[in-house]
């Protein structure tokens, strides 16, 4: 259905038959991944001078020939991954253009109740548990990424009166992600339709401030 009379699909490896799959199936659906917000943040942020930090996290390959080898003698199968996959695009379109028309309006309630599609997780797992990942040394890189935003985040709060932070929102709305390691910290996590509350669900987008302090996230 999407790629036409494209028979090549058929030689790629499940995982990356799976990556072609859904971005080819959300384009056909007027579906992005990540939409203007980043560039249009950046772009808004040197216009005004305000210092950018992108948090990064250097990934070396010192023999190429031999990474390449362990991907072909134990890469990613991805076989789980392709199958979530395939059950989105036939049935869990629908909860995309509700997430997507949610994020645009700000419908945080909605955000929460619209299940998130467990594919990511599926497909991430695939490439960091597989054994060429572990045979590199990368097989822990999400927490890698993690940990170098946390940092970034902490230097950031400490040095400036406010900050603020891009984030895919499956990242802030995940129980166990970055605003619940932030709340670990000891940072205070108020959701934007909290109210009076003081503090809310780690899972929901929100503002992050120093328990002591006043800076904003």
């Amino acid at each position: 259905r999407y790629f036409g009379e494209d028979r090549g699909i058929g030689r790629y490896r499940p995982i990356l038959a799976a990556a072609k799959l859904m971005k080819k199936a959300m384009q056909a659906n007027g579906l992005r991944g990540d939409g203007e917000v980043t560039g249009t943040v950046a772009t808004l942020a040197k216009q005004h001078g305000v210092k950018t930090v992108k948090p990064e996290t250097t990934l070396e390959i010192r023999e190429p020939r031999q990474a390449v080898k362990a991907f072909a003698a134990s890469g990613p199968d991805g076989i789980a991954c392709l199958g979530l996959v395939l059950d989105v695009v036939d049935h869990e379109l629908p909860d995309f253009h509700a997430r997507a028309n949610a994020w645009a309006t700000g419908d945080i309630d909605a955000l929460r109740k619209v299940p998130e599609s467990a594919y990511r997780d599926t497909c991430q797992s695939a490439i960091t548990g597989a054994g060429f990942a572990k045979a590199l040394g990368i097989d822990n890189l999400p927490a890698r990424v993690e940990g170098a935003w946390l940092a970034a985040a902490d230097d950031a709060l400490a040095a400036n009166t406010q900050s603020f932070a891009v984030l895919p929102m499956h990242d802030l709305l995940d129980p166990h992600g970055y605003l619940a390691a932030l709340q670990a910290r000891g940072y205070t996590v108020t959701a934007p339709d909290a109210g009076d509350a003081t503090a809310a669900d780690p899972a929901t987008p929100a503002s992050v401030a120093p328990a002591p302090a006043t800076s904003d996230h």
